[in-house]
């Protein structure tokens, strides 16, 4: 793991190679180090390793550095620090859809029964409501929706 300033002197070959091996060390190891690379300028991407086993990895604005995620390396995970992103949909309690959801030909249950089961029809022109009723009301949504 190694930071560079990736700037290449005028120099001998030999400390010219050098120079540019550690250049290559620095791309390949992420720019690794507990501060933000010298060299470092707007949409630079870097690893900070203060943490050795959940380094963070930063994106440098031309100002200062935002954080973008922790790699936990004895999970192997990736934790999104923008709470606007949302991937474990085991550990969301309140998974919302931004749109239509699309089961791919497959049905809702625990794994061993279908609970639910969805067809689409391309001249459909009805559909099926489930609304819960308020308190004291009896909701007979099977009753109240299919009329023959």
């Amino acid at each position: 793991m190694s930071q560079h300033d990736y700037d290449i002197a005028n120099q001998s070959f030999p400390a010219f190679r050098t120079d540019l091996n550690n250049v290559l060390g620095a791309i390949n190891s992420s720019n690794s180090g507990t501060s933000r690379p010298s060299g470092a300028v707007s949409g630079t991407i870097w690893l900070d390793t203060t943490s050795a086993t959940t380094p963070t990895l930063k994106y440098y604005d031309g100002a200062g550095d935002i954080s973008l995620a922790t790699l936990d390396h004895s999970a192997n995970t990736v934790n999104w620090l923008d709470n606007s992103v949302s991937f474990d949909i085991v550990n969301d309690t309140s998974p919302q859809l931004g749109g239509q959801l699309d089961v791919n030909g497959n049905a809702l249950g625990d794994g061993t029964l279908e609970l639910l089961k969805f067809s689409e029809t391309a001249s459909a022109v009805n559909e099926f409501t489930i609304a819960n009723a308020s308190t004291g009301n009896n909701s007979c949504f099977i009753c109240n929706r299919w009329r023959y």
